[in-house]
């Protein structure tokens, strides 16, 4: 997918994306930043969006980013569960900002062999993104992600 992304002679691109590689598998051998339950609610949210395009542009940058998604004035954190629907929020999350409306998808799963894995949903929402630039973010995030 990133190769295809790249234009055809313009040795600039090719070595941008060599770097992208090797941050890419750099990024392999670091320990996972959040478990993958989490990830694949942020994946589901994506999925179901009316819009993935923004939803994946609005996606953190950082694993560790005090929203899962940021637009504008939005804010939505993804909360997943396997349990009773308890979740943990950082204290910066929960303090009232002015003009900001934060939403939380709170999301109880149940673990499925038939359910879609991470895989699955990125590679359903892949297909829906209108540019390889958008793909390689999401590829790019979810990587980051899982470590």
């Amino acid at each position: 997918m990133l190769l295809q992304s790249v234009p055809r002679n313009r040795p600039e691109e090719v070595e941008k994306l060599i770097q992208d590689l090797v941050s890419l598998f750099r990024t392999l051998v670091q320990p996972a930043t959040k478990p993958t339950q989490g990830l694949w609610g942020e994946l589901f949210l994506i999925r179901r969006s009316a819009d993935v395009d923004l939803a994946v542009e609005s996606w953190h940058t950082v694993p560790n980013d005090r929203y899962d998604f940021s637009h504008d004035r939005e804010r939505i954190e993804a909360k997943t569960t396997t349990g009773p629907r308890v979740h943990t929020f950082g204290h910066l999350q929960l303090l009232p900002v002015a003009g900001l409306r934060v939403t939380i998808a709170s999301m109880v799963l149940l673990p499925s062999p038939d359910g879609p894995t991470c895989s699955d949903l990125v590679s359903q929402i892949a297909v829906r993104l209108k540019s390889d630039a958008l793909r390689n973010m999401l590829v790019k995030q979810v990587v980051r992600t899982l470590g």
